[in-house]
């Protein structure tokens, strides 16, 4: 791990940045808020690389806005929605986990097959889909 993967959305929650940082994801955060005109919330992070990253862009790449922007709909709001109820926007790695098991994997139903989600992509957290 050499930094931390963040969830910034902008509100009212219609879009999501899934990006990451070796700072403090709350600098990066003031960072993106001077240019932007929209609220913005971090909502989760959790310590990671690039590759995580990278995985979770392909995991969600049906539903890219631009760059790292994501539209919030259908599984990533359900994740999204989980991630909320923490109290604290940092998750361990096993917490983040454990929501993208959750609401991801775990009620996948038809999405399991769509081209855009391959089970290998989950493969660096140990679990598998069943197909």
């Amino acid at each position: 791990m050499s930094g931390f993967v963040y969830l910034i959305t902008m509100e009212p929650d219609e879009f999501v940045k899934i990006g990451f940082t070796r700072a403090n994801p709350r600098s990066r955060l003031d960072t993106l808020q001077t240019g932007c005109p929209q609220a913005l919330r971090l909502m989760a992070y959790f310590p990671g690389s690039m590759e995580d990253e990278k995985r979770l862009h392909m995991t969600f790449e049906e539903l890219r806005f631009r760059g790292e922007w994501f539209e919030v709909r259908d599984k990533l709001q359900d994740l999204l929605t989980y991630l909320g109820d923490f109290r604290d926007p940092y998750c361990s790695r096993e917490a983040f986990e454990g929501a993208i098991h959750d609401c991801v994997i775990t009620d996948i139903g038809p999405w399991a097959v769509s081209e855009t989600c391959d089970p290998s992509v989950w493969a660096y957290l140990g679990l598998e889909v069943a197909q």
